[in-house]
């Protein structure tokens, strides 16, 4: 049986314009989901990272504890049914308009995951928003289907990623397979495809771009440049 091809995707600056833990917790801080204790130390995470105080790993692993604090004793279901209802609100659904047909061009011949360092209830409804075929994301810890306040699995490290996908890539079809991403997070799984796809990357990843010719495109051209990959 023939092997299917495999299409991974970042979620935040990548397909979505933005960082979706802020929105979302926004969201869930005005429908009483957490409270101000939790969204005030999401916000100084951000900032410690924005004053470069503490690496962007660092900050992907500090923002998931501190969220999986504030949603402690909560129903898992009810968190993701709320970030389902997140995405279906016209006003905060910030994916890029070339992200659907992006998907479509995939579906008959790849495989499509997305991949992040967030959690699994962001991860989740995404991809049933886009319908793709699964995910890969950090897990906070439930049971019994009640949150317990900790992390059950982290990707916020490039090397957890890189983990995380081996076994996708042992069983897809390495020729025509792509990954797309933002940002040095990026990196392992970028480097895992045959067709690295760099979207607005960040300077660091730009230089890592470059020097290792991975394509590097914008909103604009991304359509036309995959299609020409899928093509040849």
């Amino acid at each position: 049986m023939q092997k299917r091809k495999l299409a991974l995707f970042d979620i935040d600056k990548t397909i979505y314009d933005g960082y979706i833990i802020f929105s979302l917790a926004d969201y869930q801080f005005k429908r009483k989901i957490i409270d101000k204790n939790c969204l005030e130390s999401l916000y100084k995470d951000l900032y410690l990272y924005k004053d470069k105080k503490i690496d962007y790993e660092t900050t992907v692993e500090n923002l998931n504890l501190h969220w999986a604090i504030g949603l402690k004793d909560l129903s898992y279901k009810l968190i993701l049914d709320i970030a389902k209802n997140f995405f279906t609100l016209e006003e905060e659904n910030n994916f890029f308009p070339f992200v659907k047909d992006l998907i479509s061009l995939f579906k008959s011949t790849h495989d499509i995951y997305f991949i992040t360092g967030e959690l699994q209830f962001i991860a989740r409804a995404a991809s049933e928003l886009f319908s793709v075929t699964s995910f890969i994301s950090s897990e906070l810890e439930v049971k019994d289907g009640v949150v317990t306040g900790k992390i059950n699995k982290s990707l916020a490290k490039r090397q957890e990623k890189k983990m995380a996908i081996s076994y996708l890539l042992n069983k897809h079809d390495s020729k025509n397979s792509f990954a797309f991403g933002d940002s040095e997070g990026d990196i392992e799984m970028l480097n895992s495809v045959e067709f690295p796809i760099c979207i607005n990357p960040t300077e660091e990843l730009k230089e890592i771009a470059k020097a290792k010719k991975w394509y590097i495109v914008n909103t604009e051209n991304i359509l036309d440049i995959v299609k020409n990959k899928i093509q040849n």
